[in-house]
């Protein structure tokens, strides 16, 4: 098992860990522009259904680490959506298993991350089974099952599997815990707790909770029942565990939930009632049923939220617990954990697939109340895996491939341990004791389980065919299905063989079985994770180098994904959209931009339907929002067309080929050229066709732009390609223009007049904008009447009601005034005197400006500020944040020369860490207090006994 393990690892993760490729999926860039014309890949090879890790979990981490390198705790995030906080665990940024992510290049670090992943699984799971009575084989096939399930490989590089990674851990935590009760065995259950809620997906945390409490009951009971004090101890000890882990990770827990309490969490509560669709669990048998993402397949429900695959092979192992209740050997296990585990993933199948009043039940209850119960999946992955384990230990010891003692062990008795040999004798006895009254029970058990597992699986096999043919889904799932189905029918034949035939070929059975196992989850996670380039891993086009020197402290936006403003944190920009949590406040405003601008509740896009380009420069919303960039499909010029006189010529534009216009003097938007005939790109991957343009000045001055033809153009169209040549005048003379075709089929032809290339032009109009950069995929537009992000304004006026004053800034406010919530809470209504701004440091958490006003007024910044956690004060002296422009915030300053100082002090961190310090004291007195003494010659207790 440890060789399958190690495939699995080297097949699934080899190429990425030595850089051979990313581990992350960033092909996806290279769905929207400009990535898509400027880096000539594409998406075979990528998961584009996790596209929140492109565009909100990386960005994140970027910014974290750039944080960190800078010697500042981040706290607070300015990229995108007017700012949110980042003390929060959202992406998992302080958990143990985050840490190549700071000591690796980012783009390696994902692939070490889940290899981190797997050997945390594996040495949870490996340890758990350990302390059931499993040999190492069961614990390291359990490890390969959990570590290859659906949720596990679906949700990679979200922090979700970060957090599920422990699960095994927990339970092992808490198994030592109900078999030692020492005070050290607290730390253990706080040490995993902590690392789980630091992972950031609470959810996964609770319903991991669930299952051990649980676990922990039926242990305690079994185990200590009629020794109320032995049970109340281990009780003790487990919330003294819980409560130390909740105190470890209380840095970032209590800031989490200060935000979460003012986080508009309400559009969670239409999902919380919905189950998985029944035909999805069919990828229980094969993951690529219903399509995973991978190159774009798959439609309807997303595979990352639906997908459940275990595996042929771990399905009929964990069978092998269930229906070998009499068989060669002695079993380690007692029925109540087999069952309490069968009984877990009948809940998990129940609640998670068919609903109905178990689920409503359920409903009322935390964690189950605020999170969609289709992600019960990471608990269905634990609990088969932990069945397929205990299976494949019943298949070795049934094939005397193992002995039946191990140094952990689990039986229906308590009280000290003795050699494994008695231990032996007793369980013997105690089962021929029970025999004749347990086989029946058994039996009536596993037929009951038999028979709903059956109806189950028509049901499912009914319901994927009926979606098929309604469109919910258009694969051939048929062919998938059948090879799986065939996997499955080899893999019982097989079980047979052991269970039936001869010792040597039953070994080569389960071999076959184990190899069944391993091949399929060795094939899902090379399919599913890395593949992507790594030239894709945010490549800096020549639109961001631009915007990276010429943005500054203000915004850039853009309609359509163009530039994909949820990435501006990676390239240490911002935008006024994005991925995030966003302030219904700031949402408003984009709504008077944009009313369908928020696409989910958490990601918000314009769209050019709404605000075409011809509109961007005079929108007043846009000014107040500090949007000095705007990001424009690079075919769209808009502005006056002055076409060439008399073009009845072909000119052959062999690709690659240079050909030169004349121009008239005077400023210049775009050249275009006219198709003669249809352009075809040429075929294959790469960034299609594309014209590039250089326009050269009397004096010799060079300026270029370029844009994609994307699949071709067809004949007689117009193709505009912007250059930034506004600023060109008469003086500079008659203008020669240079234009080149590149990655188009065959020879092109282009409109000619008098034997050579004809050349329009576009000519700017009076429309706010002025084109300062062109390349291929996108045109950089600077809005000219732009408003600085931090800016002095001198007047004030005051509008309570949110509509009026949401409709007084869509119409337009002065410039220099600034429209005040409440006039009460400033004190200083401003005089409508000018003032010189310098801004001194504006990073994370801290602006702090210098302020040179001739009279009072008030100091503005375009960020979401106005809230808890942001003070302000002059020259040391605290004065109040008051909100401004309905979304922003303001200061108010007097007359003279004054340091203002906007800082973000998280609500609750200050607390968090000192209840944390606390929770490490607690650790490290039980570590050093709770150790064993022992006097000479004392024999030391061995640390893998189970006393049961």
């Amino acid at each position: 098992m440890a060789l399958g393990l190690l495939i699995f690892v080297a097949v699934g993760l080899g190429p990425s860990l030595i850089g051979r490729d990313v581990a992350v999926d960033t092909n996806i860039l290279t769905l929207v522009q400009p990535w898509r014309s400027q880096t000539g890949l594409d998406v075979a090879t990528t998961n584009t259904c996790r596209t929140d890790t492109v565009d909100n979990v990386m960005p994140a981490l970027a910014g974290v680490k750039r944080d960190l390198g800078q010697g500042r705790y981040p706290t607070w995030s300015q990229s995108n959506v007017g700012g949110v906080p980042t003390t929060s665990p959202n992406t998992g940024q302080f958990s143990p298993l985050a840490l190549p992510y700071y000591v690796m290049p980012l783009w390696l670090a994902p692939a070490f991350v889940k290899l981190l992943q797997v050997l945390v699984v594996t040495a949870g799971m490996t340890a758990f089974l350990r302390r059931l009575g499993v040999g190492r084989a069961g614990g390291l096939l359990g490890s390969l099952v959990y570590a290859s399930s659906g949720f596990m490989i679906m949700w990679s590089n979200w922090p979700q599997t970060q957090t599920a990674a422990f699960v095994p851990a927990l339970l092992w935590a808490t198994e030592r815990l109900v078999n030692e009760a020492r005070v050290r065995d607290v730390v253990p259950v706080a040490l995993v707790l902590a690392s789980m809620l630091l992972g950031g997906f609470p959810q996964v945390t609770g319903l991991a909770l669930y299952v051990a409490g649980a676990w922990f009951v039926l242990r305690v009971l079994a185990l200590h029942g009629r020794r109320w004090r032995d049970a109340l101890r281990r009780t003790a000890l487990a919330v003294a565990g819980l409560v130390t882990g909740a105190l470890l990770s209380a840095f970032q827990l209590v800031p989490f939930a200060r935000q979460i309490a003012e986080t508009d969490l309400s559009y969670r509560n239409s999902s919380t009632g919905a189950h998985s669709p029944l035909y999805s669990l069919i990828t229980v048998l094969s993951p690529n049923i219903l399509g995973t993402c991978v190159g774009g397949d798959g439609r309807g429900p997303t595979p990352v939220e639906t997908a459940a695959f275990v595996g042929v092979g771990a399905i009929v192992l964990a069978m092998v617990p269930l229906v070998w209740s009499r068989a060669r050997g002695r079993w380690a296990q007692p029925g109540h954990v087999i069952w309490f585990f069968t009984a877990v993933t009948v809940v998990c199948v129940v609640i998670g697939w068919f609903g109905g009043p178990v689920l409503v039940a359920l409903q009322g209850l935390p964690v189950f109340s605020n999170t969609p119960i289709w992600r019960i999946r990471v608990i269905l992955g634990f609990s088969m895996a932990v069945l397929a384990g205990l299976g494949l230990d019943r298949a070795l010891i049934h094939l005397r491939l193992r002995g039946t003692a191990s140094s952990s062990r689990v039986s229906d008795r308590s009280g000290p341990p003795t050699s494994c040999r008695a231990d032996t004798e007793v369980v013997s006895a105690r089962g021929v004791a029970r025999g004749s009254s347990r086989g029946p029970v058994w039996a009536v058990a596993v037929l009951i389980v038999a028979a709903a597992s059956v109806y189950a699986a028509v049901q499912v096999f009914v319901s994927a065919r009926d979606a098929a043919v309604t469109g919910d889904y258009y694969l051939p799932w048929w062919e998938p299905t059948l090879m799986a189905g065939l996997l499955l029918l080899l893999a019982l034949v097989l079980l047979v063989v052991i269970r039936l035939g001869p010792r040597v070929l039953g070994a080569l059975a389960l071999l076959g079985v184990v190899g069944i196992t391993v091949f399929q989850a060795t094939a899902f996670i090379a399919i599913d994770i890395g593949g992507s380039d790594r030239e894709s891993f945010y490549p800096v086009t020549p639109t961001h180098a631009f915007l990276q020197a010429h943005l500054g402290e203000e915004r850039f936006a853009g309609a359509d994904l163009v530039g994909l403003s949820s990435t501006a944190g990676f390239y240490g920009l911002r935008a006024p959209t994005g991925h995030q949590f966003t302030k219904p406040v700031w949402s408003d405003l984009l709504k008077a931009v944009d009313p369908q601008v928020m696409k989910t509740p958490t990601y918000s896009d314009f769209a050019t339907a709404a605000i075409p380009l011809a509109q961007v420069g005079r929108n007043r919303v846009l000014d107040r929002l500090a949007v000095r960039y705007w990001l424009g499909n690079d075919a769209t010029v808009p502005g006056t067309l002055t076409a060439p006189a008399g073009t009845g010529d072909k000119i052959v534009a062999t690709a690659g080929t240079e050909l030169t216009c004349p121009l008239p003097a005077g400023p210049l938007r775009a050249v275009t050229v006219q198709a003669a005939a249809d352009l075809t790109s040429a075929a294959g991957p790469g960034p299609g066709a594309y014209a590039e343009v250089s326009v050269r000045t009397a004096d010799g001055r060079v300026i270029t732009g370029a844009r994609s033809i994307g699949r071709g153009a067809r004949d007689a169209t117009v193709i505009p390609v912007g250059v930034p040549g506004e600023g060109l005048t008469v003086a500079d003379g008659p203008l020669t223009a240079s234009v080149r075709l590149t990655g188009t089929a065959g020879t092109p032809v282009l409109a000619g007049t008098r034997g050579s290339l004809a050349c329009g032009r576009v000519t700017a109009v009076d429309d706010g904008l002025r084109l300062v950069d062109s390349h291929r995929g996108a045109i950089t537009w600077q809005r000219l009447s732009s408003l600085p992000r931090v800016r002095w304004a001198g007047a004030a006026v005051v509008e309570p009601d949110p509509v009026a004053r949401v409709a007084a800034l869509v119409a337009g406010v002065s410039p220099d005034t600034v429209v005040l919530s409440d006039g009460t809470a400033s004190g200083r209504p401003g005089s409508g005197g000018a003032a010189l701004v310098r801004s001194v440091s504006d990073e994370g958490g801290e602006i702090s400006v210098d302020v040179t006003a001739g009279a009072s007024g008030h100091l503005v910044v375009a960020d979401a500020l106005a809230g808890s956690g942001w003070s302000a004060s002059v020259d040391g002296v605290t004065v109040p944040v008051v909100a401004a422009d309905h979304a922003l915030a303001a200061v108010a300053v007097p007359a003279g020369k004054h340091v203002v100082t906007l800082r973000y002090d998280a609500p609750g961190l200050a607390q968090g860490v000192a209840l944390s310090l606390v929770g490490v004291a607690v650790v490290v007195l039980v570590l050093v207090g709770g150790r064993p003494r022992r006097r000479a010659g004392t024999p030391a207790r061995s640390r893998d006994r189970v006393s049961s």
